[in-house]
């Protein structure tokens, strides 16, 4: 990714972020609707087929919990690189790897909602909302992240 400075980068970063993150509520929305109007009608129902709800739900916590390991696992080799700016370069890929993961649950908790359309799915979905806040590409996440030095951070925050 190009940028011109530092706020240009979080600037760019966050808005790809954000068309991912808003792609699968855009999606989630545009079935919810359809199932209010009864355009679409639930698939199955509770009491027949609750072992693919409950293995659905888990596969997409499931991928919360594989974000934090794979980033970490995918930081360890840039945290080792000497140069800031190649870390960051580095970081953009990572934060667009956990956004991807993160929407492909949403897309899980989104089919689980059309397969079922159980009330609390929706809280459930509103709860999975907020590992993308928990893993938002920030000022302090990539400092957090990348294990910058106190100089390194002055020129991530600007100060």
């Amino acid at each position: 990714m190009r940028y011109n400075s530092i706020t240009e980068y979080f600037s760019r970063l966050q808005n790809i972020t954000l068309i991912i993150f808003f792609s699968g509520i855009l999606l989630f929305m545009l079935l919810f609707y359809l199932m209010m109007t009864k355009v679409v009608a639930p698939v199955m129902s509770m009491e027949d087929e609750s072992i693919i709800l409950y293995v659905l739900i888990g596969a997409a916590f499931m991928d919360a919990s594989i974000v934090a390991v794979l980033s970490r696992i995918l930081l360890a080799k840039s945290i080792a690189k000497a140069s800031l700016g190649e870390r960051m370069d580095d970081y953009v890929k990572v934060s667009l790897v956990r956004a991807a993961i993160l929407l492909s649950g949403s897309l899980m908790l989104t089919l689980t909602i059309y397969l079922f359309n159980w009330e609390w799915l929706l809280m459930v979905y509103c709860i999975y909302l907020l590992f993308f806040l928990l893993f938002w590409p920030s000022r302090h996440r990539l400092c957090a992240d990348l294990k910058l030095k106190p100089s390194e951070r002055d020129v991530i925050h600007g100060l």
